[in-house]
């Protein structure tokens, strides 16, 4: 499960970022961090369609729904994103 929550803040110049994978969502440090990479680039493609400026964090929780493959996690992001109308 990836759950995607989002602060709209006109003060910063850019939108930034955060992503937290938990332990549940993948148990090896390694498919951790291939997580936070593939959230991360996602993030950098597209950051500049999104709607304004916005701090956003994006959470891994589950192991169940979650894929190691770039494409499964930048369509799960991006229809997210496209849910929350960010982008």
């Amino acid at each position: 499960m990836i759950e995607v929550r989002y602060l709209a803040n006109e003060k910063l110049k850019t939108s930034r970022l955060g992503v937290i994978v938990s332990r549940r969502a993948a148990k090896r440090a390694s498919a951790r961090n291939r997580l936070k990479r593939l959230a991360r680039e996602f993030f950098r493609l597209n950051n500049a369609q999104l709607k304004g400026h916005y701090e956003i964090v994006v959470r891994f929780l589950r192991a169940e729904d979650v894929e190691l493959e770039s494409s499964g996690v930048a369509e799960t992001l991006r229809t997210l994103f496209k849910s929350a109308e960010l982008i």
